[in-house]
């Protein structure tokens, strides 16, 4: 049921929604994101409507819980109080960090796989005060550390802002599609 729920939104999308999305010429800030969000449900779809025989569950249940994530983040857009700044902040943030991981990680390992960290640290370099600015000044007063999602919020908070049946699927659904994708042993 849900494989033919799915087919059928991907071709409603192709004739009247992609278009329209991919036919914007300038977009805000807040359509951007927006259409970020978009894009990506769309791959993860098209990945999703490859994916037909039981052997492909783990990877189906791992785009599943990215399709309902995504859902949850446009859901919760419109009352999110300056949603597309955080969403462009944070997206520094995320980068910020992966820069300092891999220094951070060359200082004390010798590198196999990267020949040097020199880009990562150029990046820090040239974009860590104004990043630390801008998380300030959008998360005022919380940790650099403690900002986890654009939202501010974690996942259960994010979810509980949403309709009551996005609700019960995340009751009922996420933690199951979750087994498959963590380490650790599995359910069943």
């Amino acid at each position: 049921v849900w494989f033919a729920v799915l087919n059928s939104l991907a071709k409603f999308d192709e004739l009247e929604v992609k278009g329209v999305v991919n036919g914007l010429l300038s977009p805000t800030l807040p359509e951007e994101c927006v259409v970020s969000i978009y894009n990506r449900v769309s791959a993860n779809v098209s990945s999703l409507l490859e994916l037909q025989t039981p052997k492909h569950f783990q990877a189906i249940g791992m785009l599943a819980r990215s399709v309902f994530e995504l859902a949850v983040d446009m859901g919760i857009f419109n009352h999110v109080q300056g949603a597309a700044i955080k969403m462009r902040v944070f997206l520094d943030i995320e980068k910020l960090r992966a820069c300092r991981s891999a220094v951070e990680f060359a200082k004390k390992n010798p590198l196999t796989l990267q020949g040097s960290v020199q880009p990562q640290q150029d990046y820090i370099t040239n974009n860590e005060t104004r990043i630390m600015g801008l998380a300030a000044s959008t998360w005022k007063g919380v940790k650099f550390s403690d900002v986890k999602h654009w939202s501010g919020m974690g996942l259960p908070a994010r979810v509980r802002m949403l309709p009551a049946v996005m609700q019960e699927l995340y009751a009922f659904f996420y933690r199951q599609l979750s087994w498959s994708v963590h380490s650790g042993l599995e359910g069943s």
